[in-house]
């Protein structure tokens, strides 16, 4: 029974080989911590070796590969074999399955290996290395900023030479580090700090899952020269020294999370501002409104506003925030402009935020003050309406001697009104037919004449896509080409993007809704 156990426990100490024929299968480790690195090796024996193409194991990605070869040569006899690496991150308990590979034209197929996930120990007071985690409030309201502290310690005197601590994603709450890692001793510790601001989104009580570092440290490893003094200093004991990894976990931390009332988002101090660029416009030029937001709190969740103004051509950016810290509390600044263009006198209307205010914790309501602006030469009522007169002929009394006297002649007249009549039937069809094509002539090639109106031109000669911006805004429900044009614009502007603007066909289009529309409508 003894012999038994002994062999047991042999085998279970050596490196897990399983052999199908020339065909060989190993694992680095058999146990790992969670997070760990395992790596898979097949080696095999042979001229002609296809290996098979693994992606994952397990459904855990493979992060990399490695191959090597070896050739051995024992009384004579050549032996070439290939081995080739994979090395994967499981977070649980995997088995390896099996794989088939040829080797000259023979399908071989290996054992599967069964690797045990261990979960990563938690760091306690004393130990060579310490992972916490810290909050400044446990009961917040939704939205609310919350200080959170990771803090790593470990041991000057272990030899660690790298450090990494995971980035915490934590369920329902937003996160932002604030500032960079603060490195300092402190005492037989050296100790590494990282600050971020959790945001709730959602009421409710939640735990925050541990995090875990992972640390390496050089381990000395005896030196082939025994112990020569020339060869022990610090330049030889680096040469002959391995990288050890371990992995420590941090606390738990529980946060109860209160919602806000009247079903707001935003918790924090603000105010806001609405200024425009001018208050007096020509009739279709654009009026820049900006919209200003400061204070602290959860900014980053302010929604994009819009406005509503009847007869108008509004575009809204997208908002820009600024975020900074300042004793000890998060906010910022939210900027946006919304461009207006409208043909009569117009009012920015007046805008709101509400958020619960973090002095008194009671539901705020913010607004600005509304702006009117005055359109000259804008769109006035139509008063230039045809109305149609009708004459009544004149009635001629004569007596009937004149109608006797001049019978005959009125019978000659008509004749000779009926033949003049037809003369001018005919030359006024072919006056017809020549305008008819002389104007559908004229309204082809007008377009691609150079004496263009002088929006198409100014559209043409447009010096920056700001410009062209601007000049289409007041078109952009006229037709579809030119609000996609906008658009378009506003990627380049405002995102980055690199469209291309054809201004030749946009400068056409807007011809053709300046002959239909009549220059007047717009203006000019």
């Amino acid at each position: 029974m003894r012999n038994i156990l002994g062999k047991l426990i042999t085998l279970f100490l050596i490196p897990v080989w399983l052999i199908a024929s020339n065909v060989q299968v190993s694992v680095d480790k058999r146990e790992v911590t969670r997070g760990d690195t395992v790596t898979f090796t097949i080696t095999a024996e042979g001229e002609n070796i296809d290996f098979p193409v693994i992606n994952s194991i397990d459904n855990f990605p493979v992060l990399g590969t490695a191959q090597r070869s070896n050739i051995s040569i024992i009384n004579g006899n050549i032996t070439k074999s290939l081995s080739k690496s994979y090395t994967f991150a499981p977070m649980k308990d995997v088995t390896i399955p099996s794989f088939e590979l040829k080797i000259d034209g023979k399908t071989y197929k290996t054992d599967p290996i069964k690797v045990k996930v261990t979960k990563v120990a938690t760091s306690s007071a004393g130990s060579d290395a310490i992972l916490t985690m810290s909050v400044d409030k446990r009961e917040v309201h939704v939205g609310e900023p919350v200080n959170l502290t990771v803090t790593l310690k470990y041991r000057r005197d272990k030899n660690y030479v790298e450090s990494q601590v995971e980035s915490p994603e934590f369920s329902n709450f937003w996160i932002k580090q604030v500032g960079n890692v603060q490195e300092y001793v402190e005492g037989n510790y050296i100790v590494k700090k990282v600050k971020y601001i959790i945001f709730p989104q959602k009421a409710g009580n939640f735990k925050l899952e541990p995090l875990t570092a992972k640390l390496a440290r050089r381990v000395a490893v005896k030196q082939p020269f025994g112990n020569d003094p020339f060869f022990n200093d610090d330049f030889f004991n680096t040469m002959f020294a391995r990288l050890e990894t371990k992995r420590i976990a941090s606390n738990t931390l529980s946060i109860e999370v209160k919602p806000l009332p009247n079903s707001l988002e935003l918790y924090g101090k603000f105010d806001i501002s609405v200024t425009v660029d001018k208050k007096e416009v020509e009739a279709n030029k654009p009026v820049k409104v900006g919209i200003r937001i400061d204070g602290y709190g959860n900014i980053d969740d302010i929604k994009k506003f819009d406005l509503n103004i009847p007869d108008a051509v509004v575009y809204a950016d997208e908002p820009k925030i600024d975020t900074r810290i300042s004793n000890g509390k998060y906010g910022g600044t939210f900027m946006q402009t919304i461009t207006v263009v409208a043909e009569s006198n117009f009012t920015i209307p007046s805008l709101t935020l509400k958020f619960v205010d973090s002095e008194t914790n009671q539901p705020t309501e913010i607004k600005s003050e509304p702006i009117k602006i005055f359109v000259k030469g804008g769109k006035k009522a139509d008063t230039n309406i045809e109305q149609k007169i009708v004459k009544q002929p004149e009635v001629v009394k004569k007596d009937s001697k004149d109608k006797e006297n001049n019978v005959g002649s009125a019978m000659l007249s008509q004749k000779e009104q009926t033949a003049s009549g037809w003369l001018m039937f005919i030359i006024g069809l072919a006056v017809g037919v020549l305008s008819a094509f002389g104007i559908s002539k004229f309204r082809q090639n007008r377009v691609s004449m150079k004496s263009l109106s002088s929006k198409a031109r100014a559209i043409r000669q447009a010096k920056d896509e700001k410009e062209l911006f601007e000049l289409l805004l007041p078109y952009i429900k006229d037709d579809p080409q030119i609000e996609d044009a906008v658009k378009k614009l506003e990627e380049n502007l405002f995102k980055g993007a690199s469209h291309r603007i054809d201004k030749k066909l946009l400068a056409e289009i807007i011809e053709e809704i300046e002959e239909e529309s009549g220059d007047s409508k717009r203006g000019v």
